[in-house]
Order: C-alpha cells, then structure tokens, then sequence
C-alpha cells in the first residue's frame, strides 16, 4: 500500500482548493484497474490524473497565483457536504478542459427521467472526448473506509459514521450507477444531450478517490475479494480508540490538529508560527473531553517540522472513533449517528 503523496511536491500550491484538486488528480483510486476492466469500465487512475497535471501544469501554477474564478465557482454552491466540494472542483477541472477544446458537449448532474417524468437517477458528468472520438459517462466519488479486520463480508470497511460501507458503495457504483447510462431511457436522454448519435460509443469511466484505515499498530490484511477490488497503491492510514491515541506519537516530537470535513481532500502544512497546532499532550486532552460530550468520530492530522522551510509539514492522518463505534450502544441505546 502506499504512502500520501509528497506533500513537498504541494507546498508550491498554497491556494487550498487548488491543492485539493492536484490531490485529485493525482491521488491514486480505491479501486483497482483489474476489478473495473473486469467491468467493461475505464478507471480514472493515478496515471490518467498524473498525466492531466503534467499536461496542464501551467494553468494549475496560474490558477494558484489568481484563484478568483475557482473562489467564485465554489461559492456559487455553497456547501459543508465534502461529496459536493470534491464534485465542483472536478467540473471546474473539466470546464477548463471543455475551454481548451479537448472535450466538447459537457453538461454534469444530467437527470434520467421515465416516461411518467420519474426520476431514475442522474449521470455525474458526460461529454464528448476528441482523443478517443467517443462519448463519455464519468461518474464521481470520495471515500473514507475504515478496516475491521474481525469482521466479515461489507462490514469489514466501515465509514467513519457507521452507516456506510465500501462493498455496497461499489455495488451500487457497478450494478446501478454507471449502467443507468445502457437504459432506454440513459441512452435517449443521451441522444437528445450530443449532437452525434450512439454510433460515435460510450465510455463509461469511474474517478473514486479516497483513503482506507488500518487499525493503529496494523497493517491492510485483505482476503481475495479485496485484494480483487482494491488498489494494490490505495492510500492508507490508521484509525484508533480515544485510550490508544497515544500509540500514534509516543515521542512527542510532532504536532496535530482536527481537519474540518472539507479539508478531507487538502493536503496540509502550516508556517512555523500556526498557534492552532496542538502537541501530542495537549491533542490528548482534547480528545478525552470531545468523546466525553460526544461520539462523533474526528478526523487527526499529523505534522513535523521540515528544518530547511521551517513548515509544519502533513506526515499522516488517522480517526479517533467512539469505543463503541460503530454501533453506538450504551445502556441499549442508539445514541448518534453522523
């Protein structure tokens, strides 16, 4: 499994959101390319993400000197939803794209209506690619599993608020999302979208980003069924208990802090001088009286000081979760769902 990228590569980004969407493009997929081939689906993979940065380097450099667009783009849909953030940066993205010519006809959230006007669904974004001279159906995700490794079948990659899991994720990916587009009524919501009818092919393509979590202390153990679907270089962190936190930096050398749900996707330093970074002491303390008051899971970044820039710079991520997560029982009781 593989590291986070390196945040050194980043610092020259100091624009938040356009970090974020350089992470996108070049983060490497949960799933693998064996499990979407096996599909008849196009995985948006590391590769493909890497090579749209190299191509267009120099509109990201510029877009972080001037992000006044992108500032404007995101405003307009104003949004806590982490799901929504990662979706407008992608259309920002490929707004540009449709501006330089290399794909055509894009249109995102396009509703699938039958013929009593019954929503079916929608298709994330479509358009027509010039390389591939070949209409395409994109479909969009980021997620955040965690591993239980005593546990079977989908429970086994838990998302941090209990009440989603990566199996159903993807069969509802495979099985509904990404097919909606081979229905009677995809293929002619389709039609009437391009100016070119179906003989021009469909590509259907996935771009799903994200990280699992390991127990601290413990690696990724995947049975066949995983190892089939997931990305042999997903990224990988660590999840743990409030009593066990202190495994994460028993030498106390570095600093934390809580990431806000938007900042899921943002690799992170801060300057020398950030008053909000907390030692391992004082992230403790914290920790003990947020799960003292709640059971909401809280995502940690890790930092350590870079001597040459002295920043404060990104080295791991991991959850605290609820010793009861997920289920949440005490005394009988459902008490919170996130």
């Amino acid at each position: 499994m593989s590291n986070e990228l390196m945040i050194k590569d980043l610092i020259q980004f100091t624009h938040k959101q356009v970090r974020a969407l350089v992470w996108i493009l070049r983060s490497p997929s949960i799933v693998s390319n064996t499990y979407t081939e096996s599909k008849s689906v196009i995985n948006c993979d590391q590769a493909w993400g890497e090579k749209l940065y190299q191509d267009h380097y120099d509109w990201l450099f510029e877009l972080n000197q001037n992000p006044s667009e992108l500032e404007n783009w995101l405003e307009q849909l104003r949004s806590f939803r982490l799901g929504i953030r990662y979706e407008r940066l992608i259309i920002f993205f490929f707004k540009y794209l449709e501006k330089k010519g290399i794909i055509s006809e894009f249109t995102h959230n396009l509703p699938i209506y039958d013929e009593k006007k019954i929503s079916l669904g929608e298709l994330d974004m479509i358009y027509y690619d010039h390389e591939s001279n070949k209409r395409v159906h994109l479909e969009l995700s980021v997620k955040f599993y965690l591993f239980r490794p005593e546990e079977f079948n989908y429970h086994r990659f838990c998302g941090p608020n209990g009440q989603d899991w990566l199996l159903h994720k993807t069969e509802h990916l495979f099985s509904r999302q990404l097919f909606i587009s081979n229905s009677v009524e995809g293929k002619f919501t389709l039609d009437q979208h391009f100016s070119e009818q179906l003989s021009t092919g469909l590509d259907k393509k996935l771009l799903i980003k994200g990280a699992l979590y390991h127990p601290l202390g413990h690696e990724l153990r995947l049975n066949d069924e995983e190892n089939e679907l997931i990305n042999e270089n997903v990224l990988t962190r660590w999840w743990t208990r409030p009593d066990y936190f202190y495994q994460a930096d028993t030498n106390h050398i570095g600093r934390w802090i809580i990431i806000d749900k938007l900042d899921w996707i943002v690799p992170l330093y801060f300057s020398y001088q950030e008053e909000n970074l907390l030692t391992a002491k004082e992230m403790t303390i914290y920790i003990k009286r947020h799960f003292s008051q709640s059971k909401r899971s809280i995502h940690l970044a890790y930092f350590k000081l870079d001597e040459e820039s002295q920043l404060w710079i990104e080295e791991g991520r991991g959850f605290i979760v609820d010793k009861y997560w997920p289920d949440y029982k005490k005394s009988g009781e459902l008490t919170y769902r996130q």
